[in-house]
């Protein structure tokens, strides 16, 4: 669904909340939320609970919901899979009624069937695959799905005349990975698609012996993206970037530096909007820097 108000997206929430804080009607009203606040996957994390921390703060401070303050709990995934359920099982001894976070399309898929058995809300910022749309569930998103973000990075690609496509993408997020390449498939000519677990063991070789490409798409968080922009650069690979949203955050910029100038990526935010204005100054006052993507959504 898209929505571009954030009292739509408050009202879904708030509406979910209420419900299961009505089966414990005294008390603080626990929410958990997980998310992969160390790791290779951090960034999207500790920027989401920032901004959760800081909501919860402003909420409690005018009151809470219906008289009771909100109790925000924290679990680490720690870049880890594995770590996802136990993680969520936690929160739920912890006595939560929903669960926010679960940054990445994979996150989302390996707790849905938990949360589907146990019965717990739960609410990602950030999971945009489009094998997560339309399922009878107790998943929800406040952010759309990125089916229509390949469509449009092929149309900028033909516009520029590209027409061969070299494709590097993470193995840990193969639904969300998937969004975009199956529409590169049918859209541009995929020359050559690598898929890697460890961005430091791509064979860069290879792709230099790759005879006609005309861009590189990169489908991989922002730490991942930056270090492999920074080592196509060192060898000489020098064609037009295109980045999925999963990289839209600073981190992008601290490790891939210069190599990601000009790189080209959709996004759902607009930070101009005049209805971010408060929340962008609050969360900039907090934390001294302003709110990623993931902050926003959260």
């Amino acid at each position: 669904m898209k929505k571009s108000s954030w009292t739509g997206h408050a009202w879904i929430l708030a509406a979910a909340l209420l419900s299961a804080a009505s089966c414990t009607p005294t008390g603080d009203i626990v929410i958990g939320f997980a998310a992969s606040l160390s790791g290779k996957d951090a960034a999207l994390g500790v920027d989401g609970r920032n901004a959760a921390e800081l909501y919860v703060r402003q909420i409690n401070a005018g009151g809470g919901i219906g008289g009771r303050k909100i109790k925000l709990v924290a679990k680490d995934f720690r870049s880890d899979d594995a770590r996802i359920v136990p993680s969520d099982e936690e929160l739920l001894r912890d006595g939560a009624v929903a669960i926010v976070g679960h940054f990445t399309s994979a996150a989302v898929n390996a707790a849905l069937e938990f949360a589907n058995r146990e019965k717990i809300t739960l609410v990602s910022p950030a999971a945009t695959s489009t094998d997560l749309s339309g399922k009878d569930d107790l998943f929800f998103r406040t952010i759309m799905s990125s089916a229509k973000d390949p469509v449009f990075l092929a149309g900028h690609m033909r516009s520029r005349g590209a027409t061969s496509l070299l494709i590097i993408k993470s193995s840990s997020n193969r639904s969300y990975t998937a969004t975009y390449a199956d529409h590169m498939r049918t859209a541009m000519n995929v020359v050559a698609e690598i898929e890697y677990g460890d961005a430091k063991a791509i064979d860069f070789g290879r792709i230099a012996a790759i005879p006609k490409i005309d861009a590189i798409l990169v489908i991989a968080n922002s730490i991942d993206t930056g270090t492999i922009a920074q080592a196509l650069k060192i060898r000489g690979i020098r064609k037009p970037h295109y980045l999925s949203g999963w990289a839209g955050d600073d981190t992008l910029i601290e490790y891939g530096g210069e190599a990601v100038e000009g790189a080209i990526f959709v996004h759902q935010i607009d930070n101009t909007n005049e209805s971010l204005g408060g929340f962008i100054d609050d969360y900039r006052a907090v934390y001294g820097v302003p709110p990623s993507f993931a902050a926003i959504e959260t």
